[in-house]
């Protein structure tokens, strides 16, 4: 039974719930200092709470750990071994799990994922991965495509932020990035670019149509309160799908005006005048609450603004400027 029972106390002095860890910095001091006073000086206590500290140390380890010699103290063979081990743990302590830890984006090889539809990853996200290809060579990027519910992929961990138009309702934290506005496109060749477009143009042509599950962008819906509606002859879930339809054929769409721009210089494409007028629209950064007081998407947020800063960029709750129909 003896036995038993030294093996049991044996295992509970082993056990770190039964030790009182307030004791490290106490030792780091006596330890550092070899004298009961100045360690308990340099802590800003009382003498006596030091000797305290020293007594309950010297029957956890089982070691006197400080013993005179002469006129002064000296360390144990004990105490000199456990000197570099103590600061090393109080050190990794502080810097490791007190402090808040640096996010050092040239040394980073961490992989951000951020949710944005193919458009406003191209407008937003490719010029903001090109300005770190130097600042940060190590970081790599993963884009996801939005849901119906954009914010449904931020339950998870995974997805760092997504850039979401402002009239799309997310319940979490969101900036406006910049402003963004729909137009008109057709290509070059199409005889419609040769005459101003008309309400009734716009009733009777063709349309490459952008649409997720039935639901189709603001700006057709605001032709159809207008009493405009047009006849879809391609319809797809994807911007650059439908841009790239509308090039040498006889379609119009309605896209955004910043991938609009972009790719009409290059391509056969071109901007018409609506004269139906869009109003503007907001991009809103949105990101996830999980990852709220990460220094890395903290980083990765400000390099975002930075890009954008001369766009307009105001805090949004998602607003819009005008009503659509239900």
């Amino acid at each position: 039974m003896k036995l038993i029972t030294k093996e049991v106390a044996a295992m509970q002095k082993r056990n770190l719930g039964n030790v009182d860890l307030n004791l490290l910095v106490p030792l780091q001091s006596l330890l550092r200092h070899r004298n009961v006073s100045r360690a308990a000086e340099s802590l800003g206590i009382t003498q006596p709470a030091m000797s305290n500290s020293l007594r309950r140390l010297r029957s956890l380890l089982g070691d006197p750990l400080l013993v005179r010699i002469g006129n002064k103290y000296e360390l144990t063979s004990r105490a000199t071994d456990l000197q570099l081990r103590v600061d090393e743990l109080l050190n990794a302590l502080s810097s490791q799990i007190l402090e808040q830890p640096r996010f050092q984006p040239e040394e980073s090889n961490r992989r951000f994922v951020v949710g944005a539809s193919s458009s406003t990853a191209i407008t937003a996200l490719r010029p903001v991965m090109k300005s770190l290809e130097r600042l940060a060579p190590g970081i790599s990027f993963k884009a996801l495509d939005l849901p119906r519910d954009p914010g449904s992929i931020l339950g998870g961990q995974e997805v760092d932020l997504i850039l979401v138009p402002e009239h799309l309702p997310v319940e979490h934290p969101r900036e406006r990035l910049y402003q963004e506005e729909w137009v008109i496109i057709a290509a070059t060749e199409n005889p419609r670019t040769r005459t101003p477009l008309t309400r009734s143009t716009l009733s009777t042509a063709p349309f490459a149509v952008y649409e997720q599950d039935g639901l189709r962008v603001h700006a057709m819906q605001l032709l159809a309160a207008e009493g405009i509606h047009v006849q879809p002859r391609f319809i797809c879930d994807n911007f650059l799908t439908m841009l790239h339809t509308v090039e040498d054929s006889e379609l119009l769409a309605v896209i955004q005006g910043s991938i609009a721009r972009r790719y009409a210089a290059s391509s056969n494409l071109v901007i018409l005048d609506s004269p139906v007028p869009f109003r503007p629209f907001g991009i809103d950064m949105v990101w996830n609450p999980r990852n709220l007081d990460d220094p890395a998407v903290i980083w990765l947020r400000e390099q975002f603004r930075t890009y954008h800063q001369d766009l307009p960029a105001s805090a949004s709750a998602g607003r819009t400027d005008y009503q659509l129909p239900e």
